[in-house]
């Protein structure tokens, strides 16, 4: 004779039971209310620790070596400065357009001579934005950028040299 399973009849006060209205749980309401002051808690840390508004200048931040020129050369997310003689070195990238550039710019006029070396280093001179250009071709692009950052820093050189500065600080 197989067994059958013996099925449990409902208790009848579980059934009689109603649940609860809405408005009488209480431990709805002190959920909610804890949430509230967490938050509460978690703004007033986050405005209590902000940065100030007026942040230290970036070049009183960067120590006694950048002040007087002296800081040694190298890529930051603008390029490469040389701070002595005033010059820069950057690329631009505008993929949409499929434009490579390398750009480099002198706070003062360059001489003749350093004239000369841009254009036959197929360098071309943009006066809108009064900067020395040279396209970054697809192809080549990574000799081309190797070549205009060797450009860069013969030019540098060269000006140094115009000039009598004989140290290597503050860029090449």
């Amino acid at each position: 004779m197989a067994r059958r399973k013996q099925v449990q009849e409902p208790d009848s006060t579980t059934a009689t039971q109603e649940p609860p209205a809405p408005h009488e749980q209480p431990d709805f309401d002190d959920a909610i209310a804890a949430r509230q002051q967490a938050a509460a808690v978690a703004s007033d840390l986050t405005h209590s620790t902000r940065l100030p508004e007026d942040p230290v200048p970036l070049e009183s931040a960067r120590g006694h070596a950048a002040k007087v020129g002296q800081q040694k050369p190298g890529y930051t997310a603008a390029g490469k400065r040389d701070a002595v003689i005033g010059a820069s070195h950057r690329e631009y990238q505008d993929k949409e357009n499929r434009i490579y550039l390398s750009i480099i710019k002198f706070d003062e006029k360059p001489s003749p001579e350093v004239i000369k070396m841009l254009r036959a280093s197929e360098f071309d001179w943009n006066q809108e934005n009064k900067e020395w250009i040279r396209p970054v071709r697809f192809a080549t692009r990574q000799q081309d950028r190797i070549t205009a950052d060797r450009i860069f820093d013969d030019v540098c050189q060269m000006i140094r040299q115009e000039r009598g500065i004989s140290h290597d600080f503050g860029g090449v």
